[in-house]
C-alpha cells in the first residue's frame, strides 16, 4: 500500500476515553511538578549525547494551517538545509465555517506550490500504522496539537508521540510553546503539558521545548498586558520594577512574534543537534514594562493626551487562583495570564535566555513594531 492509498483509506474512529474531566479537575496521579529551573536552561552536557549525528533536515509539521505551525512550514520551504518538508494536517472540519476551511486549504495549496507534501486527513482517529508510514522519513516532527485537559485534548499529543516512536523520527519537538509550564504547575490548562512531556521522555525520543515570551500579537492587549491601546488607559502597579503576587516577581514582560518562534525552532535543528537535544531553550525578542508601553503611546500620538493610567499597589493585587486566605483586603484582581506570563518568561535578559545560541540564524522583530502598526492604523482611521 502507497502513502496515496494510505491517505484515502477509510479512517478507524479511535476508542473515546472516560468522559473528560471538568476545567478546574486536579490533574492525574501521573503528574508531579517539575522544581522550578534556574532561568538559564541547563548547561550543555559533554556526556549526553543525541542519538544521531545526521542533519536534522527533513521535517514533518503535524497541524499547520495557521498559527507557529504555518510560520514554520514557510520558512522551512526557503532554507536550503531542510531538504523534505511535509505537513499533516486535519483536513476538512465540518465544524468550521466555510471561510475558515477555504483559508486552511489556501495555505495547504500554497505549501505544495512550493514543494512540501501535505496529508490531510483525521489523523487523530485515523489507523495508528497509517499515520506511522506517513511519520517514516522524516527525522524531524513538530506537533501543534491540543493540550487541553479533556482525554480527547492532550491524549491527542502523547498517541502522536507513540507514532512518532513507531516511526523511528529522530527528534520530536511538543506543542508546549510559551508560558514555562514548570514554573506554574497549579494552572489547570497547563498540567497537560507535564504529563506530554513525561510521556515524550518516556518514549527515548530527542525532544526540544521551547518557552518563549508573550507573543507580539498580545502586546499593548487589555486583557493580557493591563494597557489598552483602543481605549487609551492602563493598570500600572507601584512599585513600578515588582509585582506582589504570593511571591516578588519583576513586572517587565517579554514579548516574541509568532514568526520569531518558528526561526528559532528552525534554527534549533540547523544549530549543533547536542546542544539543542532534550532542553527547554528560553528565548524572547524584547523586553517592555507597562510603564514604558505607556510612555511610547504618548510620545506616538501626542494628540490624544495623557493615557488614563489607574495605579494599583502591588501588595494589594491577586488574580482568580490566588487562595481566598492569601487574597489581601481591599485587594484588586488582575487578569491571571499577567502573572503566569511573568513567573514563565518575564525576568530572562539577554544573557540569562538562550537566543545567543542562534546568533546569525535568527534576528528578532522590535515588538514595538507592534505599536508603530497600532499608530499607524489609527492614523489611517481618523486622520
Amino acid at each position: 500500500m502507497d502513502l496515496l492509498d494510505l491517505c484515502c483509506a477509510p479512517l478507524i474512529a479511535a476508542p473515546r476515553g472516560s468522559p473528560p474531566p471538568p476545567y478546574s479537575a486536579k490533574p492525574p496521579q501521573t503528574y508531579t511538578p517539575l522544581p522550578p529551573p534556574s532561568l538559564k536552561s541547563a548547561a550543555f552536557d559533554a556526556k549526553s549525547t543525541p542519538t544521531t549525528a545526521a542533519p536534522l533536515n527533513t521535517l514533518l509539521v503535524v497541524g499547520a494551517s495557521s498559527g507557529v505551525g504555518m510560520h514554520i512550514v514557510d520558512q522551512a520551504l526557503s532554507i536550503p538545509f531542510f531538504t523534505r518538508t511535509s505537513v499533516l494536517s486535519r483536513g476538512e472540519n465540518p465544524a468550521e465555517y466555510e471561510e475558515s476551511r477555504a483559508r486552511k486549504r489556501a495555505v495547504r495549496e500554497g505549501f505544495e506550490r512550493r514543494g512540501a507534501t501535505c496529508y490531510a486527513f483525521d489523523y487523530i482517529h485515523a489507523d495508528f500504522e497509517q499515520v506511522v508510514e506517513i511519520m517514516k522519513g522524516h527525522k524531524v516532527v513538530v506537533l501543534m496539537t491540543s493540550t487541553a485537559t479533556d482525554d480527547e485534548g492532550w491524549k491527542e499529543s502523547t498517541r502522536l508521540i507513540d507514532c512518532a516512536k513507531a516511526a523511528r523520527v529522530t527528534r520530536l519537538i511538543p506543542n508546549v510553546f510559551g508560558v514555562d509550564y514548570n514554573l506554574n504547575p497549579e494552572y489547570p490548562w497547563l498540567w497537560p503539558r507535564q504529563l506530554i512531556h513525561e510521556h515524550l521522555e518516556a518514549s527515548g525520543l530527542e525532544w526540544c521545548e521551547f518557552m518563549n515570551g508573550w507573543y507580539g500579537q498580545f502586546f499593548i492587549s487589555s486583557e493580557f498586558c493591563e494597557t489598552d491601546f483602543d481605549a487609551w488607559t492602563a493598570n500600572l502597579v507601584m512599585p513600578e520594577t515588582t509585582i506582589v503576587i504570593l511571591f516578588p516577581i519583576m513586572i517587565a514582560k517579554c514579548f516574541t512574534y509568532r514568526k520569531d518562534v518558528a526561526k528559532y525552532v528552525l534554527a534549533s535543528l540547523q544549530h549543533r543537534a547536542a546542544e539543542t537535544h532534550n532542553r527547554h531553550l528560553r528565548i524572547f525578542a524584547n523586553r517592555a514594562s507597562p510603564a514604558e508601553m505607556v510612555r511610547r503611546m504618548e510620545a506616538a500620538l501626542p494628540s490624544r493626551g495623557p493615557v488614563t493610567v489607574t495605579t494599583l499597589r502591588g501588595d494589594k493585587i491577586y488574580d482568580i487562583y490566588t487562595p481566598e486566605a492569601e487574597r489581601p483586603v481591599d485587594g484588586v484582581e488582575i487578569n491571571p495570564f499577567l502573572r503566569m506570563a511573568s513567573r514563565g518568561t518575564a525576568t530572562f535578559s539577554d544573557k540569562e535566555s538562550d537566543n545567543g545560541l542562534f546568533i546569525g540564524l535568527v534576528k528578532p522583530q522590535s515588538v514595538w513594531d507592534a505599536l508603530d502598526e497600532k499608530v499607524r492604523k489609527y492614523l489611517e482611521n481618523n486622520m
